[in-house]
């Protein structure tokens, strides 16, 4: 089986149409995004009609889940004002079945490939909310926080770092953050099953930046410097 993973978007339309159009192409039997397809960005609504309209399986990120569940005391202590002011920005550009969406996405999804069971979820979980907690890079804390046992592989974005491990008998694979890069390459992974074993596909996401700043620009996105910086300068936030 042949699953895309897509996470982290971001609100990056041109950036979720290349990926999906690079999937397709790829004879992918799935397409899944995991989490975060809003905030930053200027385009929110308009990546997730794209999504529904191609029938991407849909993660709940915690983007995701602040325009339906609000933004915690917590969250909010530890965001400078401008970004709160973002935030509800991508909030009022959502309608009322839009939110039902998010509404409905699962936090967390198990599906069978081949003799794998594969586990999809954005992140870490707390309670019914996605988890908002510092991982690290350690693949031995990773593999125990997400509780990995053999024969599964799970799949997660949140952290923008893309890697993939794989033991024999268990694999963890983070596609990375597909509406983030430096420079003008993004990345999503295309997870291969066999009943024997399981690899992963590296697929480049080549797609100027200068339209997404200036859409930031033109829209008047509150913060929209951040979000030039944190999708295109930083090699993960």
């Amino acid at each position: 089986m042949r699953i895309a993973l897509l996470s982290d978007l971001h609100a990056n339309l041109p950036f979720a149409e290349a990926a999906v159009r690079r999937a397709r192409r790829a004879a992918c039997d799935a397409v899944v995004h995991l989490g975060d397809a809003i905030d930053l960005g200027p385009w929110p609504s308009e990546t997730l009609d794209f999504l529904e309209s191609e029938r991407v399986m849909m993660i709940r990120g915690n983007h995701d889940e602040y325009p339906l569940l609000g933004l915690t005391a917590a969250i909010r202590a530890r965001l400078r004002p401008e970004v709160v002011v973002h935030m509800d920005w991508t909030a009022s550009q959502l309608r009322p079945d839009q939110l039902d969406l998010i509404g409905d996405m699962p936090t967390q999804l198990t599906i069978m490939a081949d003799d794998w069971t594969v586990r999809l979820q954005h992140f870490l979980l707390d309670g019914d909310r996605v988890s908002e907690e510092y991982l690290g890079d350690s693949i031995p804390n990773a593999l125990s926080r997400f509780s990995v046992e053999e024969g599964q592989i799970v799949c997660f974005g949140h952290t923008h770092n893309r890697f993939w491990y794989f033991s024999g008998d268990r694999g963890l694979l983070n596609p990375g953050a597909t509406g983030f890069h430096v420079g003008d390459t993004a990345w999503f992974a295309v997870l291969v099953t066999q009943d024997v074993g399981a690899w992963v596909e590296w697929h480049a996401v080549d797609c100027p930046r200068a339209n997404v700043v200036a859409e930031l620009e033109r829209r008047r996105v509150p913060a929209w410097q951040d979000s030039v910086n944190y999708m295109f300068e930083s090699a993960a936030v």
